[in-house]
């Protein structure tokens, strides 16, 4: 299981997932650990992303009807893979596997 923490930076997002099951230290507090990935995302045309997080990884349904736009992106949290959407098309999505 991962957890998500999105960081605002100037006009950059900068999503970066940590595992959450790991040990906490004292009062329950997370202890410091290496992140399990970071992503940067540039808003494009004034519109920050949108961020899909799934247990499985897009398919062409997985489109405009969900309010999916071009640019935004899914991550599988299950498989590890961050996939973006380059075309929204209603029952023909494409997605482009980042990682």
């Amino acid at each position: 299981m991962t957890v998500n923490r999105n960081v605002k930076r100037d006009d950059d997002i900068v999503s970066t997932f940590y595992d959450s099951e790991a040990e906490s230290a004292v009062d329950g507090e997370p202890m410091e650990q290496e992140p399990l990935m970071s992503i940067a995302r540039v808003p494009t045309g004034g519109r920050v992303p949108k961020r899909v997080v799934e247990t499985r990884n897009p398919g062409v349904n997985d489109d405009l009807t969900e309010g999916i736009q071009p640019g935004d992106d899914w991550v599988n949290t299950t498989g590890g893979t961050v996939w973006i959407c380059t075309d929204n098309t209603t029952g023909a999505a494409a997605w482009l596997q980042v990682t």
